[in-house]
C-alpha cells in the first residue's frame, strides 16, 4: 500500500511495513503511521528517549532499541514495558532484531560488537567487529553483518560468519577480494 500523504522522517533509522499496511518508524520516538499519514500509535518520552531501532513482534508488542537509555525494551500496545535489557557498556546501538527463537540480535556499534541475548538476558553469542550497523541471522545459522568501519585499513565491508565466528564470506574491507 502506498502512502497517500507526505510524512516527516526526521532522520529515522528504522522502518517496518506492518501486515495492515501501516508503517512503524522511529524519528526519535516510535510511531505507527497509516498510509494517510495519521499517527495510529506512538511511544516516546518518558518511556523512550532516543529510539534507534524498532520492530513489531508477532505478539503485537514493539521492540525498541533506545540509545538514550542504552537498553532494549518490549512495549505493549498500552505502552507498558513488558521486557527490558540494559546493554552492557552503554553502547550506541544500530539495528536490533528479535530472532525467530526469541533471542535478540544487537549491533552495539560504539562497543564494536554484535551480541545475541536470550530472554533470560544472557549473552549467548558475541562477534567483535568495527562499527556494526546491520546484522541478519541467515537460515543456515550464519550471520550477515555490515560494518561501517570508515576509511582506512578496514573500510566499510559486509561479512558472513558462522556460529563459531569464522569468516565464511566477505565483501570489501582489508584482505577481501577486489570489490
Amino acid at each position: 500500500m502506498l502512502f497517500r500523504s507526505a510524512f516527516p522522517n526526521r532522520n529515522a533509522h528504522d522502518v517496518q511495513v506492518l501486515p495492515d499496511g501501516n508503517v512503524l518508524i522511529n524519528p526519535g520516538s516510535v510511531q505507527e503511521v497509516s498510509p494517510d499519514g495519521e499517527i495510529m500509535w506512538e511511544v516516546g518520552k518518558p518511556i523512550v528517549q532516543n529510539a534507534e531501532a524498532c520492530q513489531r513482534l508477532p505478539d503485537g508488542t514493539t521492540m525498541i532499541a533506545d540509545n538514550g537509555t542504552h537498553r532494549i525494551i518490549d512495549v505493549a500496545r498500552d505502552k507498558q514495558v513488558v521486557w527490558s535489557y540494559d546493554v552492557p557498556g552503554k553502547p550506541n546501538m544500530r539495528q536490533v532484531r528479535r530472532l525467530p527463537n526469541g533471542n535478540t540480535l544487537i549491533c552495539a556499534s560504539s562497543q564494536h560488537v554484535v551480541l545475541e541475548v536470550n530472554r533470560d538476558k544472557e549473552i549467548v553469542w558475541r562477534y567483535e567487529i568495527p562499527f556494526p550497523y546491520l546484522a541478519q541471522r541467515l537460515p543456515d545459522g550464519h550471520t550477515l553483518i555490515s560494518s561501517g568501519a570508515g576509511a582506512g585499513k578496514e573500510g566499510h565491508f559486509l561479512i558472513e560468519v558462522d556460529g563459531a565466528g569464522r569468516n565464511v564470506w566477505q565483501y570489501g574491507g582489508a584482505g577481501a577480494a577486489e570489490d
